[in-house]
């Protein structure tokens, strides 16, 4: 019970910045939690927004994804930034996997995290109140989810973090199923919206 217990804390400790006293190790038990950090996450934005949303969607939008920007520590922009540059980049896919890894942000990862937020606030400020707070709690979770997802059975093409999540999850079916329920609890709530929170 200690180590699912530690896993849970490590993870909300490894993958925002809430002052959990968690530790930073990556093993089996962290990762079984990487979806359920997700609620806590969208749980906390979703509220954010369904308080602002009674004066204004679009200003609840953007305060509510900026905040999800923040407690990641914006590790997962600096992702996409990468992701950018990697789309921008002429050559093969070594070529492409070299610009993923250098420290510099070209105009490719600016414009595809401005195009993304953007998105993100216009599609959210769609939304009001209640439905609002479901959405954006199916779209940590289920964002969280999709992460842990696309690992499985593929093979890291370099060292870091990403081998290490990999070697962890690749071919393991119970970290799947395990990071699979949060997405399904959450979409009991309201099944009309499950289509639009995966795109989300």
């Amino acid at each position: 019970m200690n180590k699912i217990l530690n896993g849970f804390i490590s993870a909300i400790s490894f993958f925002t910045v809430i002052p959990f006293k968690g530790s930073y190790e990556i093993n089996y038990y962290t990762v079984l939690f990487i979806s359920a950090v997700g609620i806590i996450t969208g749980a906390i934005a979703g509220i954010i927004f369904y308080l602002i949303s009674n004066y204004s969607s679009l200003i609840a939008a953007a305060f509510s994804i900026s905040f999800i920007l923040l407690i990641y520590g914006f590790n997962h922009l600096d992702a996409l930034a990468d992701f950018g540059d990697s789309l921008m980049a002429r050559g093969n896919a070594e070529k492409r996997q070299q610009v993923i890894k250098d420290r510099y942000t070209g105009s490719g990862g600016f414009g595809l995290v401005f195009v993304i937020y953007l998105m993100s606030v216009a599609l959210l400020s769609y939304f009001h109140g209640y439905y609002g707070f479901l959405a954006i709690i199916y779209a940590e979770v289920s964002s969280r989810f999709i992460m842990v997802f696309s690992l499985y059975k593929t093979k890291a093409f370099g060292s870091g973090l990403g081998k290490t999540f990999t070697s962890i999850i690749s071919d393991n079916k119970i970290i799947i199923i395990i990071n699979f329920l949060p997405v399904l609890i959450i979409s009991i709530f309201d099944v009309y919206y499950i289509g639009f929170f995966i795109v989300f």
